[in-house]
């Protein structure tokens, strides 16, 4: 699976998710690299219920490890995907847009901020819920209509 594909794929499971209610369970492994900084952001996503819950790593360039911890939201006015995540004490907020689907900012509570650049997914299990969401709720994947 490529990178932009593997990009589309997650971006239209967090989005369809929340309203995919029969679904539960992880959707796969996804990873994120925290410039300028290096640090390599992986978080297994796991839906539960309305909650997309997100458990991981932050690999520091030093090579040490904080266990990492937070959950996504669909931010529709916006028109981004949030996710907010805590590791090594630290409260981060990520933001990705969705019309590029792969890269976006991150701000911390420390005041610090640099890009979130997606570097690929892990399982094919995420197909399956992008699938079983179609299938379930057709009516998401419509077009707003403007006015």
């Amino acid at each position: 699976m490529t990178k932009k594909l593997a990009a589309a794929v997650l971006a239209m499971a967090l989005v369809s998710a929340v309203p995919c209610l029969s679904y539960a369970g992880g959707i796969g492994v996804f990873c994120w690299t925290l410039a300028p900084y290096d640090n390599i952001l992986c978080f297994d996503v796991d839906v539960k219920g309305f909650a997309i819950k997100l458990t991981g790593t932050d690999k520091m360039p030093d090579t040490s490890i904080d266990g990492a911890y937070g959950a996504v939201v669909f931010d529709n006015t916006a028109g981004v995907i949030v996710m907010d995540w805590t590791s090594g004490g630290i409260s981060y907020t990520g933001r990705i847009d969705t019309i590029t689907l792969t890269d976006g900012y991150w701000l911390d509570s420390n005041g610090y901020e640099g890009g979130l650049f997606f570097l690929g997914s892990g399982p094919q299990s995420l197909k399956s819920l992008v699938n079983h969401c179609i299938f379930h709720s057709p009516q998401l994947f419509r077009r707003p209509r403007a006015g």
